[in-house]
């Protein structure tokens, strides 16, 4: 399994960690920005296919993003509980 501590980062990839990370966190930004813009252009044909009034279709954009916020942070979180168990043998018991 890969050494994703500072230190490990470091040795794979010398001083320029950082910015490979920051590239990662802007492209996974940039890509939630997009697919919310798809889904907002596409609320009128869905309008139309679908015959829904705009009250309606609108719960369709929020739902989108919200399930696209609690996945994200659901990862996160689960990338933290994941570090927490590499690092202690009883896992996710005693994470304090």
């Amino acid at each position: 399994m890969a050494d994703n501590s500072v230190e490990g980062l470091k040795a794979r990839y010398g001083d320029r960690w950082r910015w490979l990370a920051v590239a990662t966190v802007m492209i996974g930004t940039m890509a939630t920005v997009l697919s919310a813009t798809v889904v907002n252009v596409a609320l009128h044909d869905i309008m139309v296919e679908f015959g829904i009034r705009q009250g309606q279709v609108h719960w369709l954009a929020t739902g989108f993003i919200a399930a696209m916020t609690t996945t994200m942070l659901a990862s996160s979180c689960s990338g933290f509980f994941h570090v927490i168990a590499a690092a202690r043998p009883w896992g996710f018991m005693a994470w304090g």
